[in-house]
């Protein structure tokens, strides 16, 4: 406050330092995301699941998929049409991923859900829940953050290319 003086005297002064930083990354984080996304969240109870008995083969293929150590990918893609059961699939998917403790973030879309049926959330939600799952990735997180307050208002490839170089 008095940078480099020398021989001050001050009486019957009132001080008042007032410091303005923003938002801190993480609150900034948190508003970014869609709730309703989360594969366990309130929004979306009671979520769509698979009638018992079925499925059961493509549930399988899946979860070995991701308990798979050498896999040759790392994304995997299940398309169908319109209320063939991909959302119950994915799911059921998520939970029994959850309940091994191996799910670290997911994101369902809606088409109806304004804060969902896009991407513009996407990457802050998956930002946000990798965060939870893997607390020390939270620091890097908030450095992105820190470096571009307005990374999440970007695009797709902005958001996830460069936060991501200096830890490449």
């Amino acid at each position: 406050m008095l940078d480099n003086s020398q021989n001050v005297l001050v009486t019957g002064g009132t001080f008042n330092h007032v410091e303005h930083r923003g938002m801190p990354a993480f609150l900034q984080l948190r508003s970014a995301i869609a709730d309703g996304a989360m594969h366990d969240s309130g929004e979306r109870f009671d979520p769509p699941k698979c009638y018992p008995g079925t499925r059961e083969v493509i549930l399988k293929q899946f979860l070995d998929w991701v308990i798979e150590h050498d896999r040759e990918t790392f994304l995997r893609w299940l398309y169908d049409p319109v209320g063939a059961g991909k959302s119950a699939i994915l799911q059921e998917i998520a939970e029994m991923c959850a309940k091994r403790k191996l799910l670290i973030a997911s994101f369902f879309f809606a088409r109806t859900a304004s804060v969902r049926n896009d991407e513009k959330r996407l990457i802050a939600a998956i930002a946000y829940q990798l965060a939870q799952s893997i607390p020390d990735t939270l620091p890097l997180i908030e450095k992105a953050i820190e470096r571009d307050p307005a990374v999440f208002s970007r695009s797709l490839d902005s958001q996830i290319l460069p936060p991501t170089r200096p830890t490449l």
